[in-house]
This record gives structure tokens, sequence and C-alpha cells, in this order.
């Protein structure tokens, strides 16, 4: 009894912490699970900026005054990156100096991440975490991963095809369309549930195809699926089952 008490107060506490986080991050319409990955491609030519754009959205009922924050986790030797949080900031400032309101229940599109590879090939990692000024533990983070390619490779050749999830609502099942490069590895895709537990996990073992996730057996609510590529999280959106 003791044991199930406890693993209810986790729970509830969990919740209560999803709940109370007061930003979410979207990119291309498709929102960020916390502290996630993307990946932004671009030709590695001296002159060429690659972009990361990230929408913020507030969750609550109030304004809030929302400041950001780098973290170089790993950079190519020689390039450069800087971000624009309504105003644009040189490459040694890393939380911005001052605050961007976002109104009640608003996504604003105020920031953007600037990579320059500066002719230098390669994939450098780098956090951006989003926080309110008068508490900075209420945050949301994403992590992008700029990837500097040859010139003249298009980012078509590396964008695999991925279908939704259908149908959505799921009942018994949900199933998922694929089409990815031939040397893609380790892909598959998982199902968490609010608490960012794995409840299902299914590898892609072919190039293209269709699976399909049971679902039957999982209580009635919101889930979110992701597309695990190379190890990467490729795209996260949401799953709701209704019985």
């Amino acid at each position: 009894m003791k044991k199930i008490i406890l693993t209810l107060s986790f729970l509830i506490s969990a919740i209560a912490f999803i709940s109370a986080q007061s930003l979410s991050l979207w990119h291309q319409q498709n929102e960020i699970i916390n502290g996630d990955e993307i990946t932004i491609f671009g030709d590695s030519t001296s002159t060429n900026t690659i972009y990361a754009y990230v929408d913020v959205k507030n969750n609550t009922n109030s304004d809030v005054d929302v400041k950001v924050k780098k973290v170089e986790m790993s950079l190519v030797q020689g390039s450069q990156n800087f971000f624009c949080w309504q105003q644009c900031y040189t490459p040694a400032t890393y939380v911005s100096p001052v605050s961007v309101t976002i109104p009640a229940n608003t996504t604003t599109d105020d920031f953007d991440g600037e990579y320059m590879p500066k002719g230098n090939l390669g994939e450098s990692k780098i956090k951006y975490v989003f926080f309110l000024e008068n508490d900075t533990t209420d945050s949301a983070a994403v992590i992008v991963n700029y990837m500097a390619t040859p010139v003249g490779i298009e980012q078509e050749q590396f964008k695999p095809e991925l279908s939704d999830a259908f149908p959505n609502p799921a009942n018994e099942k949900v199933s998922f369309k694929y089409d990815l490069r031939s040397n893609t590895s380790n892909a598959k895709v998982i199902l968490r549930n609010m608490i960012g537990s794995v409840v299902k996990e299914i590898r892609l073992t072919n190039n293209s195809g269709e699976v399909s996730i049971d679902t039957y057996e999982l209580n009635e609510g919101v889930y979110f699926y992701s597309y695990i590529l190379e190890d990467k999280v490729h795209i996260t959106k949401k799953l709701v089952i209704q019985h």
C-alpha cells in the first residue's frame, strides 16, 4: 500500500509539473517536447546562414516576460552563431539582456537561431532555453542540430517522408506510413504518455512501409508520438486515444 501511495504521489507531482509549465515551443507548426532535438540543414558556403525558427507560446492567462539562453553543446571549428530574440545579439551573448513580453495565451515568432558554417562542413549542436524572467525554473528548451552540407546537396535529399498518425483520435490501433532515405539507421516510432514515459515502441526495419501500434489497452487521453531517426528525435506530434 505504501508503494502505491508513493507512486500515486509521484504521478500527481509529475502531472502538476507539466501543467505548471508556462511555455511551450513550436517548429513548423509542430510542438517540441521539452528538451527534444530538431535538425536544420543548409549548405556550408562561407556566406551562407542557416536559420532555426522557433515559436514560443505563453500557456498562461497572464502576460509573461521571457528571456532566452543559448548553450553551445558542440561546435564545428571555425563556425559562428548568434540568436535573435526580438533583437539580434552578438555571438558572445549567451543570455538575452532584456526580456520579451508574451501576452496571455499567445504565440510569438520573435526568435531565430542563426548559424554560419563559414565554409566548414559538419554538425553543430546548440541548446536554447526559454525561461520566465521572474522564475528561471519555469522554462522550455530545444536542441538545434545545425547540419552544414556540401554545396549542391539539397535538404530534400536528407528529408524522409513521415506521415501523421492515423486515425487520430485512435481507438484500437494507430498506424504510420514512412519513406526513409536508404542510409537511415536506428529508426523507430515511440509513443509517450503525458509525463514523458515511453509506453510503446516499434522499430522501422525497412526503408519504407506502414507500421501499426496497438492502443486498445492504453487509457484514454493525450499522448505524444515521435519519429526517431539515427537516435535523434526528428519530429514529435500529439495523439489522442479514445475508446
